[in-house]
């Protein structure tokens, strides 16, 4: 008799914590997907402000440069097109591309080893939001894009 109400508890239990752990990954990734649309209001507004007012700067390689406002749509495109992972094993390799939205807002973005990008974005108000995009492998587009040569829509030289 004892033998089976520990049966009866086990499987009682077993299902109430399977049940338990799906609710608490719900909650969990819930918390991750409003916290990413949170991040793509504030660089949207952010990146609406730099292009209204012509002020987007990318800070790399020593040189400022007022990046064109369609450079600084492929840009935007770029970064919010991506799936976005949290993982613990992705490095930033190298220097990292500093965009500056005259809001107050600052985008840093790294190429991301293995692959893809890293980026941390800090809005106007404040709010910091760290991501990598594994989808993402075009470092060297974004790259392109904050430079001063070879685009069909030239950058400028930051002159203050």
């Amino acid at each position: 008799m004892k033998q089976s109400t520990v049966k009866l508890i086990i499987i009682a239990v077993i299902p109430f914590i399977m049940i338990t752990a799906f609710i608490a990954s719900i909650i969990w990734s819930g918390g991750h997907f409003f916290r990413y649309r949170s991040f793509k209001a504030d660089y949207a507004r952010s990146s609406a402000y730099a292009q209204q007012n012509n002020c987007l700067r990318a800070d790399y390689d020593n040189m400022s440069i007022r990046v064109h406002p369609e450079n600084a749509v492929r840009i935007y495109k770029l970064i919010t097109a991506g799936g976005f992972i949290l993982d613990d094993e992705v490095q930033a390799v190298g220097n990292a591309i500093v965009f500056d939205f005259g809001d107050g807002a600052v985008l840093q973005v790294w190429q991301a080893k293995p692959s893809g990008i890293q980026f941390t974005f800090v809005s106007d108000h404040g709010q910091a939001y760290e991501f990598t995009a594994e989808e993402i492998s075009q470092f060297s587009t974004i790259e392109r894009l904050s430079q001063l040569q070879g685009l069909s829509t030239p950058n400028e030289l930051w002159l203050p």
